[in-house]
């Protein structure tokens, strides 16, 4: 029996007029997945093709002040004394001291919105995989085949890490759904003992991604973490919403491409991944043989080429190379590399 699939849309539809004919076409299709947006309330008639395929729909209401979102999960507890915590992991937040940049703190109320949501509805108990991503990407490649992965890993894309996991997208198994959801938990349940835990870090640099890989360290899940090409790139209209990067126009697309490296590394894959079937020479100990894998590997060396500053720029490529080809469990090794 085909393992069934669950795609988790978080935070908004945006960028729907874009992203959905390619989103049902290599995600769900390819899939044969059921959706679930979990996203914010909305006062909008234009139809919207994404939450006309959810088979579930969860639906948050959006404050203009996201600390009353804060309160209320907290249930009293003090959780503000988080905000000392530096830089933007919890983006979105208002302080008068110490708001910080970006919407970290919004996304971890969504996801523990979509944890109590998955806990109380049980959908989960249906389900195999879970994968979890947002509405403005395009998808120019067909999704990583179940099939090919272990059930025993949390994947992620190996791009975009900013010090720790992409948000972005990731593929949880059924045996990690629990602790993959309980991520955002401590937050609410337990901040005064959560903040003891990352200040003894001594870091100032925290972001939704270090976040992410903190809280899988934390609950003994870094050997459970896979990664796989990057294959997806973030758009938007003209005059499309945004809670990040405004990107640049693409005159050959008619869009804002939000990221280049991410629409770069893209590309690379697209031009070696044409079917489901592809995956398999990217993925596993068959990699290693398959010109495919080492193509992608130079490709995507030369790709990131313009990132690396300061002297000795080929045995850096050389070593990325390596490192990308031995897909490490640790991304910071990656990121060191620049």
């Amino acid at each position: 029996m085909a393992a069934r699939t669950l795609v988790v849309i978080l935070g908004e539809t945006r960028a729907h007029e874009l992203t959905f004919a390619l989103f049902k076409q290599n995600v769900l299709d390819t899939l044969q997945a059921d959706l679930a947006l979990c996203v914010g309330t909305t006062t909008s008639t234009a139809p919207d093709p994404f939450r006309a395929a959810a088979k579930y729909t969860w639906e948050y209401p959006e404050p203009s002040d996201w600390t009353g979102a804060f309160d209320a999960y907290g249930e009293g507890r003090d959780w503000r004394g988080l905000l000392a915590v530096r830089d933007q992991w919890l983006g979105g937040v208002k302080h008068p001291t110490l708001q910080q940049g970006g919407s970290g703190g919004v996304l971890l109320v969504f996801r523990e919105f979509l944890r109590r949501q998955a806990v109380e509805s049980g959908v989960l108990d249906q389900y195999d995989w879970l994968v979890v991503t947002r509405s403005d990407m395009m998808w120019p490649t067909p999704h990583v085949p179940p099939a090919l992965l272990s059930p025993d890993h949390i994947y992620f894309p190996d791009a975009e890490r900013y010090r720790g996991y992409t948000d972005r997208h990731v593929i949880v198994p059924r045996k990690h759904f629990a602790s993959f959801l309980a991520i955002p938990q401590p937050v609410f349940a337990e901040p005064e003992a959560l903040l003891g835990r990352m200040q003894k870090l001594d870091r100032e640099d925290w972001n939704i991604e270090t976040f992410l890989k903190f809280r899988l360290d934390e609950m003994g899940l870094t050997s459970a973490i896979r990664f796989f090409p990057y294959f997806m790139y973030a758009v938007r209209m003209g005059d499309g919403a945004t809670r990040g990067a405004t990107g640049n126009y693409s005159a050959e697309h008619r869009f804002f491409i939000k990221y280049r490296s991410e629409y770069a590394i893209a590309q690379i894959v697209q031009t070696l991944v044409r079917s489901p079937g592809d995956w398999k020479y990217l993925l596993g100990r068959r990699r290693f043989v398959s010109w495919r894998m080492w193509v992608y590997c130079l490709l995507r060396a030369e790709a990131e080429k313009p990132g690396m500053v300061g002297g000795l720029v080929f045995p850096r490529l050389v070593k990325r190379f390596f490192v990308t080809l031995l897909q490490p469990i640790d991304p910071s090794r990656l990121d060191r590399l620049r």
